[in-house]
């Protein structure tokens, strides 16, 4: 997931994706494409500390893994399957 965010709302932007998201691996940059781009990564908590530790400048753009896959388990057409079951009407 990608997210645009002003200076004076990241700290809080980021607190709130690490309660929406738990503790998800993710990467803060700001100032992209120019002379002092800058990338920090880390898990979200690590990057409320590091908005917390160093003054805001610049726009930046917060990256964040999505969750893990499922593991798929075995299709067996005679056992129900509530995820996947439809119910037709006429």
């Amino acid at each position: 997931m990608i997210f645009y965010e002003t200076p004076h709302r990241l700290r809080a932007t980021l607190q709130d994706m690490r309660a929406a998201f738990g503790e998800r691996p993710a990467s803060l940059s700001r100032e992209l494409t120019k002379h002092y781009e800058e990338t920090t990564r880390g898990s979200l908590s690590e990057l409320v500390d590091h908005a917390a530790r160093h003054k805001q400048r610049g726009e930046y753009v917060i990256v964040v893994a999505g969750t893990a896959p499922r593991t798929n388990r075995a299709f067996d057409a005679d056992e129900p399957d509530d995820e996947h079951e439809v119910e037709l009407h006429e």
